[in-house]
């Protein structure tokens, strides 16, 4: 049987157990390169999650006869908007000669949609002193560990992308 001192011991464990949990969930920073698809829907989640209107997932995919990868969010009230993020995929450690396919490795290329559902993402994750007025009217750029992002328009439509 355990005594009142043992329980509240118990008690605070559990605890701290669960906010070190909570901590370290919350440090887990976006991955615009990865080798597990699990992590491309993450940072495609969190564009759409940031986005100014309200997207639903659609699809996803491999587009045939290529090495793009694709997540499409559709808006809940006008479908004609479109959330579409794109992924380069490159096969890390293939080798055709010795027949070795290798493992995926995916890597984020471009978001297209509205400026106001990219934005948002842009200023939170990218470029923090990002002005609002000054980029729909041009676009921005920004280098992070080595990376281009850039936020432009592109016939017709906005896009997020890295280079």
């Amino acid at each position: 049987m355990l005594n009142q001192k043992q329980i509240s011991m118990k008690t605070k464990f559990t605890l701290l157990f669960l906010v070190l949990t909570f901590i370290c969930t919350a440090q887990t920073s976006l991955k615009f390169v990865s080798g597990n698809k699990g992590d491309m829907r993450t940072l495609a989640d969190s564009i759409v999650l940031n986005a100014k209107h309200t997207f639903k997932y659609a699809k996803e995919g491999q587009i045939k006869e290529s090495s793009v990868y694709f997540f499409k969010y559709v808006n809940i009230t006008d479908t004609t908007n479109v959330l579409a993020l794109y992924y380069n995929i490159k096969m890390k450690g293939e080798n055709v000669a010795l027949e070795v396919t290798g493992t995926p490795e995916y890597t984020f290329y471009a978001a297209k949609g509205k400026f106001l559902d990219l934005f948002p993402f842009w200023k939170r994750y990218i470029n923090r002193n990002a002005d609002i007025a000054k980029i729909s009217t041009s676009q921005d750029d920004k280098t992070i560990n080595g990376s281009q992002f850039y936020l432009q328009e592109d016939s017709g439509q906005w896009k997020l992308s890295m280079h």
